[in-house]
């Protein structure tokens, strides 16, 4: 009798523990729709609880190394989304609710919210870290104590490249050219790739190479002859271009 009291008492207290314990939620390959994200799910695959579909044996990011997904998906709101979107201090809903929209390219929309509340914490805690140990995704305070507010980086203008547009309108390109090689010297490496041996490409130039009249009589036509030939190749004179500047041919 005495033995099976402290046997229930001792289920009771490991029961309790666990309830106590706090559940550790994260996101599974399936519901990554982001490529950084899958690609950083897929760097440490645990089976756990994903917030999202609600499945618990899931192939997720490891629970217990999942800051670094955490502060992407911190990044890509802020890559996306303007805070006035999210910030109920600005008008907006709450964070996660941007991950309901149906369209919205990082996550699949939550199946159900039996997990919202974990997540809610796990995505949102802390909120203003170190500025080289973390994302924000919240502007804060200046320092008079005004409220301000963060732009959608995929809509803005960084101050460097912003500097460096402005000075071209008035400066020769070589005078700045060593300053922007040194600005996108650190994302070569992503933006590099190979093409593969044999591939067929094909270009189009606009513009055309010869212009006529034809007349018939009362009925009059232009007629534009097009690029043809070796005569498709780069303008010997460009104008500013995507991948050229003025007079400097690159394809």
């Amino acid at each position: 009798m005495i033995a099976a009291k402290c046997k229930d008492l001792e289920e009771k207290v490991m029961s309790e523990a666990a309830d106590d314990e706090e559940l550790k939620v994260s996101v599974c390959t399936d519901c990554a729709r982001h490529p950084s994200l899958k690609k950083m799910i897929e760097a440490d695959l645990a089976n756990g609880i994903c917030a999202f579909c609600c499945k618990t044996d899931a192939k997720v990011r490891n629970p217990e190394n999942i800051e670094p997904m955490v502060m992407l998906m911190r990044a890509l709101i802020r890559f996306y989304w303007d805070e006035f979107s999210y910030n109920s201090h600005w008008g907006g809903e709450a964070v996660l609710e941007l991950f309901n929209e149906a369209d919205n390219p990082v996550v699949e929309p939550f199946a159900a919210n039996e997990y919202y509340d974990e997540f809610d914490h796990l995505l949102q805690e802390p909120p203003y870290p170190d500025w080289d140990k973390g994302v924000s995704i919240y502007a804060g305070f200046d320092a008079d104590g005004m409220r301000m507010l963060n732009s959608a980086i995929s809509r803005s203008t960084p101050r460097p490249v912003g500097d460096l547009r402005r000075r071209l309108d008035a400066s020769n390109f070589s005078t700045i050219e060593s300053e922007l090689e040194a600005l996108i010297k650190p994302f070569l490496a992503d933006l590099k790739f190979v093409l593969p041996k044999g591939g067929t490409w094909f270009r189009a130039r606009t513009g055309f190479e010869a212009r006529f009249l034809r007349s018939r009589g009362f009925d009059n036509q232009i007629v534009r002859q097009p690029y043809m030939g070796a005569s498709i190749g780069a303008s010997p004179n460009p104008g500013n271009g995507r991948l050229n500047r003025e007079g400097r041919p690159v394809l």
